[in-house]
């Protein structure tokens, strides 16, 4: 699900396990879309998860000043247009 989502512009999707992942994928990606493996993780956890995930705040860094979505249309065309399209890496 995750894979999928990242393919929309603007969409940082992550696909979490554990509690500590939920608040490090919003602390440093600045992720905005929560994915939960229904085989792996059972209700009281997802339910954890999802509670620090809301709960937790994007710190910034030096990333910040590029959103990339990888499998963004949009996003290879403005490379393309920048003549960076071979700094990609398939």
């Amino acid at each position: 699900m995750s894979i999928v989502a990242n393919k929309h512009r603007g969409i940082r999707g992550a696909l979490v396990g554990k509690v500590e992942n939920a608040k490090l994928t919003r602390n440093h990606n600045n992720t905005n879309v929560l994915c939960l493996g229904a085989k792996d993780t059972n209700i009281d956890l997802a339910l954890e998860i999802v509670d620090t995930f809301l709960k937790e705040e994007f710190e910034g860094g030096s990333d910040t000043e590029y959103e990339l979505t990888l499998g963004s249309e949009e996003f290879l065309a403005e490379f393309e247009e920048k003549g960076l399209r071979g700094s990609l890496s398939a």
